[in-house]
């Protein structure tokens, strides 16, 4: 039975959702869809009328009125007494509510469109029913993606159920066909970010990418895309993306392909296209031509600049070139940069590492800075407010997706790589050191040997210092605690830091699996040892975690076993089926697991058909 929530007069929820749809309040993808019904009272209760009850739905199908039909009469065989049911589910392309009215005795269906003043306007066309499909399927995979969760803290108390939108290859095959019929209007859904939607920037694309990636499923994805790459030259920029799923050959061919299309589109070359030749050269270890390109789509300098940048640094990064790294990170506009970073740019390394790896909370950083020295406590309250402030924020701006998190990123890369010490010197040798020597700049052949030290840069390199400084005292037992939190906080640090084994000791001392904290560490940990080529310990772990997990509500459910089947993906996609379901056999037999193994199989046997 689902769990609902009464209404004091009858259509109250109904009123309040036309109130929010007119306030023009409502984000990208809208509200989540409502679920009305009226209830006839019986015994007792018969002089009270008709009484009101609704909640919202996540991820049920909504690719027609007969669709919606079937879920309801789901309800009515749970909740006796239902008279009537109003389904609103809202289409982001054109802003506006789709709802059905079904009537249980006698059986009537009725849907319509319902702009944002409430008034009823003209029948669901077959097209406006592809956009809510998209819309609702969107709305879905945004909440399970955002949540994380649910899993370790409490959704809402609004009544609400949610499911996996994405369950089987005939739902996709369904999805993907109303993808179809609106793509080139998907621009209209805008994009993450402050960026400008284009037909493959947007938040479709977004999405699909995602799902692609996630369920090692490119082929599919580049079967999809595919038909559209002569309509826009961008579409290669997403076919690459979809490389990141891809290895050898199929990187190749992805690089002709990006080759092709600009040498067919001519000048001006797309900086976009070149930063994902580079990129996919630099993953194929042809370091020399990824920096080339690197450094031509920098001079491009249009709007993608600051992934050009990143990408450039990067490259420098794996040539062990500390100084030349520091100088293009300090070539950003991070002002401007922080304005127009769009978060599809980040989907290629967010979803082939499987998601980006979490963010060390606030309230560990300032747990941390209490427990060090009394001088350092004296340190920190000495500083300005303002300025104190602004190194706070940057520190949790290094922690989220962004340009800030990019740049963060890529110097804790550029530490593991040449060590603090040389991080260090290539900084003395290439900025200046205090305002004395700026006075007395320095030149060498007409060259300046030194420069600035963009201020932004020079806050984040000291925030990374911090961190190196709290990971080494953790280690040292400086800030020894038990609970699983701070074993789950020092973890994050380290996956920040990217000091993969020592996440993995703190991730392998939290043991519970009844709570939040637990079950997000084995999570992290499964996909460690994953990397780490440990198979048999990823499976053990997974094992013990759905097993033994407790205490979860429906909506919570729903995302843990969304993340158990992306983690089995992971684990069949690096070492494929044969040796994942010997590793399986190897333990006690759990339902759970062979049927997402089993899932998986299928998922992988079945593309999509048009």
């Amino acid at each position: 039975m689902v769990w609902t929530a009464s209404e004091q007069e009858l259509g109250d929820a109904l009123r309040a959702r036309g109130k929010q749809l007119g306030s023009g309040h409502v984000t990208a993808l809208g509200l989540p869809d409502l679920c009305h019904f009226v209830m006839g009272s019986s015994g007792i209760m018969r002089s009270q009328g008709e009484r009101g009850a609704f909640f919202y739905v996540f991820g049920i199908e909504v690719s027609s009125a007969e669709a919606i039909a079937a879920y309801v009469a789901t309800l009515s065989t749970a909740h006796q007494g239902i008279k009537r049911v109003t389904y609103c589910s809202f289409d982001a392309f054109r802003r506006r509510d789709v709802r059905v009215e079904i009537a249980l005795n006698p059986s009537t269906v009725n849907s319509y469109v319902c702009d944002v003043a409430g008034n009823r306007q003209a029948s669901v066309t077959e097209q406006a029913w592809s956009q809510v499909h998209v819309s609702a399927v969107l709305r879905a995979l945004d909440a399970l993606d955002r949540d994380r969760g649910g899993l370790f803290k409490s959704l809402s108390n609004t009544p609400m159920v949610m499911f996996d939108p994405l369950t089987s290859p005939a739902a996709e095959n369904a999805f993907l066909r109303s993808c179809d019929k609106v793509f080139w209007q998907a621009r209209q859904l805008g994009c993450f970010g402050q960026g400008k939607a284009t037909n493959c920037i947007n938040i479709l694309t977004s999405f699909l990418l995602k799902h692609f990636i996630w369920t090692r499923r490119s082929h599919v994805g580049e079967k999809f895309f595919s038909k559209y790459k002569h309509h826009d030259p961008e579409i290669a920029l997403v076919l690459a993306h979809l490389a990141s799923g891809f290895t050898g050959n199929d990187i190749t061919r992805i690089l002709g392909l990006l080759a092709t299309t600009i040498l067919r589109h001519g000048k001006p070359v797309s900086q976009k296209l070149l930063v994902m030749q580079s990129r996919l050269l630099r993953k194929m270890g042809h370091l020399e031509a990824a920096t080339a390109l690197g450094r031509e789509a920098v001079n491009l300098g249009a709007d993608y600049h600051l992934q050009a940048v990143i990408n450039l640094a990067n490259c420098f990064v794996e040539a062990q070139d500390g100084m030349s790294t520091l100088a293009v990170l300090n070539s950003i506009d991070i002002v401007q940069a922080a304005g127009k970073f769009p978060r599809f740019a980040e989907t290629l390394d967010e979803a082939s590492a499987f998601g980006r790896w979490p963010c060390i909370p606030t309230t560990f950083r300032e747990a941390s800075s209490e427990t060090s020295s009394p001088t350092r406590k004296k340190e920190v309250k000495s500083q300005p407010v303002n300025k104190s402030k602004s190194r706070l924020a940057l520190s949790e701006a290094a922690s989220r997706p962004g340009p800030i998190c990019d740049v963060y990123s890529c110097l804790a890369s550029l530490t593991n790589v040449i060590g603090w010490k040389e991080v260090l010197k290539s900084r003395e040798e290439l900025f200046f050191g205090d305002p004395c020597e700026r006075n007395n700049e320095q030149t060498e052949g007409g060259v300046m040997r030194k420069r600035a030290c963009t201020p932004w840069l020079e806050s984040l390199l000291k925030i990374l210092q911090l961190d190196l400084v709290k990971l080494a005292r953790w280690k040292d037992g400086g800030y020894w605690r038990t609970s699983e939190s701070d074993w789950l906080n020092a973890g994050i640090l380290s996956l920040r830091l990217q000091r993969f084994d020592y996440a993995t000791k703190c991730f392998g001392n939290i043991s519970s699996t009844t709570s939040g904290t637990g079950i997000f560490a084995m999570m992290l940990l499964v996909k460690l040892h994953c990397d780490n080529n440990k198979l048999d310990s990823a499976i053990h772990v997974m094992h013990t975690l759905v097993d033994n997990v407790t205490g979860l509500t429906s909506p919570q459910l729903v995302t843990f076993n969304n993340r158990i089947k992306q983690l089995m993906m992971c684990v069949i996609s690096k070492y494929g089926a044969l040796t994942t379901k010997e590793a399986l056999r190897k333990l006690p037999e759990s339902a759970t697991l062979v049927r997402n193994f089993q899932d998986v199989i299928l998922w992988n046997s079945d593309g999509y058909n048009k």
